[in-house]
C-alpha cells in the first residue's frame, strides 16, 4: 500500500515530513534500482510494480528515492478535495531526477535556506523544472518557505492555461539553473515573492506573455545573470522594494527587460556591476519609477572601471531622490524628475542627452510640486477685442537648457448676461493649460478641452497671444461678431487652478492674472 505518515509527525494535523516517506537527504545518488533495503525491507532487484506498491506515482527505476518520497508527500498531503496540509522537509541536500508536481494550494516548507537543498546540480533530470504545476489549468495558492533549489535548466517551471496567482515564496534560493530561475508561461498575477535569491542562470524570472501584475518583491536579491535578471512582456503595478541587483552577462542586454508597463516601481533597491542597460522598455506607458534607489556603476567583460548605466525606453521614466555612486548616468531620451540625483563621484548624477546636440531629447524636471489658485475681479466683457487672461513668466537661467519648466492648470471662465431686467443667463467653460518653457526657447502652451463661447451675440476665443518670448507668454480671450446693443452689459470672471515645478525652487513658471 502508498506510504504514509510514519515516525516523524504522528500527531493529526502537523506537517507531513518527508522523512517518514523515506527521503534520505544526504546528498546521495538513490535510482530505485540500486536500493536494496527500505524502512528495514530487502528491496534488492524490485521490479516497478514492487516500488509502485508504496509510491504509485513512480514510472521508471531511474527516479530517485529522494524525489519518489517528496512527491509521495506532497500527493499525501494534497489529498482532500478542499483540504491540503502541509509538507516539511528538514535540512538536507535532496537528489531528484523528476520534477516536483505541486497542486494548487500546496504549502512546501523547508527548515532553512542554507540547509534545505533541493539538488540538481550535476544530475542530469528526465524533465525541465525542479518544481512545475501539476494541475494545467492554474497555479494558484502554492505556499514555498525555506529552502533552496540548486542546478538544472529550471527551478520553477510554470506551463498553464490560466493564471499563475496568490502565490507566496519567502526565504527561497533559486540558483545555478542554466535556463532560467523561474519561468512562468503567462499571467503572473497578485504574487509574493519575500527575502528570495535569483541567481547564476541566463535569465532570473521570466515570464514571456501577457501579463504580470500587482506582484511584489521585497529584500530580493538577483544576481549574475546574463540576459536579464527580470523579463516580462506586459507588466501592470509590479513592484521591486529594497532589492538587490548584481552581476551582468551580455552586453547590450538589460538588467531589466519590460515591454508595455504600467507603473513598474523600483523603490529602494541597490545596483552594483549589472549590465550597462539597467532598464529597457518598448511599448512604454510613461509610468516606471525609479526612487531611492543607488547605481554604484556597470561593468563591461574584460574592461576594468565603472561605466554609466543607460535607460533606454521609448517613453518617459521618473527619476525620484537617487544616488549615483562611481560614475553618472545617461537617462532615457525623455525622463522625469522630481527629486535629488546626486553623484560624489562627478557632478550630474543622472541627466538627459543635451538637447542642444540633437535637439529631440528632453529632460523633465521638478524640484516640488506647488498647487496655485488665481482668481481675477469681475470686468465688464468686452471691454474690447480682446483681454489678457493669464500671465506666464519665467526667469532666464543660464546653464539650464537640459531643464524644462513646466506648469500644468485648469482655467474657468465664468460668464453672466446683464440686461436691463438683471442677470439673464451665465454660464462657466474649463479650458486645461499645459505651458512649458525649453531652454532659452519660448514659452509655449496647449489648450485642450474648452471649445469656443457664445456670448451674447459675440463668440469668445481662448488661445496663446502671439509674442511670447523666452521667459514671458500670455492667454487671452478674443471676442468677435461683438453686437453693442446687447453684448456691453456682459460680465467675466476666470480662475486659474495650476500646479508648476522645475529643476530648482527658483526657476518654476510663474503665473499671474493679466487684466
Amino acid at each position: 500500500m502508498p506510504l504514509t505518515k510514519a515516525s516523524y509527525s504522528m500527531i493529526e494535523g502537523a506537517p507531513n515530513n518527508v522523512r517518514d516517506f523515506g527521503a534520505v537527504g544526504d546528498n546521495g545518488y538513490r535510482p530505485l534500482s540500486g536500493v536494496t533495503e527500505f524502512k528495514g525491507q530487502n528491496t534488492a532487484g524490485w521490479s516497478l510494480s514492487q516500488w509502485q506498491t508504496l509510491f504509485p506515482h513512480v514510472v521508471s527505476l531511474s527516479q530517485t528515492l529522494d524525489w519518489a518520497a517528496i512527491q509521495a508527500a506532497i500527493n499525501y498531503a494534497s489529498r482532500g478535495e478542499y483540504t491540503r496540509e502541509s509538507v516539511y522537509i528538514p535540512d538536507g541536500y535532496y537528489v531528484i531526477t523528476t520534477s516536483l508536481q505541486l497542486p494548487n494550494f500546496a504549502t512546501i516548507i523547508g527548515q532553512s535556506t542554507t540547509g534545505t537543498i533541493i539538488n540538481n546540480q550535476n544530475i542530469e533530470m528526465t524533465e525541465i523544472g525542479q518544481i512545475v504545476n501539476k494541475e494545467p489549468g492554474s497555479f494558484i495558492y502554492v505556499t514555498m518557505k525555506n529552502l533552496t533549489l540548486r542546478g538544472g535548466e529550471r527551478g520553477i517551471n510554470i506551463n498553464v492555461s490560466g493564471e499563475t496567482a496568490n502565490c507566496v515564496f519567502e526565504n527561497v534560493n533559486m540558483d545555478l539553473h542554466t535556463d532560467f530561475n523561474v519561468q512562468v508561461n503567462k499571467l503572473l498575477q497578485t504574487s509574493k515573492w519575500i527575502n528570495c535569491t535569483f541567481a547564476d542562470a541566463d535569465y532570473g524570472l521570466y515570464v514571456p506573455a501577457f501579463t504580470s501584475n500587482l506582484n511584489n518583491f521585497i529584500n530580493c536579491e538577483f544576481n549574475n545573470h546574463e540576459w536579464s535578471s527580470v523579463y516580462f512582456r506586459s507588466s501592470e503595478v509590479n513592484n521591486f522594494i529594497g532589492c538587490r541587483f548584481e552581476g551582468g552577462g551580455v552586453q547590450g542586454r538589460a538588467t531589466i527587460d519590460v515591454t508595455d508597463t504600467r507603473n513598474l516601481n523600483l523603490i529602494g533597491c541597490y545596483f552594483e556591476a549589472t549590465h550597462e542597460i539597467a532598464i529597457g522598455e518598448t511599448g512604454s506607458c510613461n509610468s516606471i519609477v525609479v526612487d531611492g534607489c543607488h547605481f554604484t556603476g556597470a561593468v563591461r567583460a574584460g574592461q576594468a572601471g565603472w561605466f554609466p548605466y543607460n535607460f533606454n525606453s521609448d517613453g518617459i521614466i521618473q527619476f525620484g531622490n537617487n544616488n549615483w555612486g562611481e560614475v553618472s548616468s545617461v537617462g532615457p531620451e525623455k525622463m522625469f524628475s522630481n527629486g535629488m540625483n546626486w553623484s560624489g563621484k562627478s557632478p550630474g548624477g543622472v541627466s538627459g542627452p543635451q538637447l542642444g546636440d540633437t535637439g529631440v531629447n528632453t529632460l523633465y524636471t521638478a524640484y516640488a510640486k506647488q498647487k496655485k489658485n488665481i482668481t481675477s475681479k469681475w470686468i465688464p466683457a468686452p471691454a474690447g477685442l480682446s483681454c489678457d487672461l493669464l500671465h506666464f513668466t519665467k526667469p532666464s537661467i543660464v546653464g539650464a537648457t537640459s531643464n524644462v519648466k513646466v506648469l500644468t492648470g485648469k482655467l474657468t471662465i465664468h460668464y453672466y448676461g446683464l440686461t436691463s431686467g438683471g442677470f439673464e443667463q451665465s454660464f462657466s467653460r474649463e479650458y486645461l493649460v499645459f505651458a512649458r518653457a525649453v531652454g532659452f526657447s519660448a514659452i509655449g502652451s496647449t489648450l485642450a478641452l474648452g471649445a469656443n463661447m457664445t456670448v451674447g451675440s459675440a463668440t469668445l476665443t481662448v488661445q496663446q497671444k502671439t509674442g511670447a518670448d523666452a521667459n514671458s507668454m500670455f492667454i487671452e480671450a478674443v471676442f468677435t461678431g461683438i453686437n453693442p446693443a446687447t453684448d456691453l452689459g456682459s460680465m467675466l470672471q476666470w480662475s486659474f487652478d495650476y500646479m508648476h515645478g522645475s529643476v530648482v525652487e527658483s526657476d518654476y513658471i510663474e503665473c499671474a492674472i493679466a487684466y
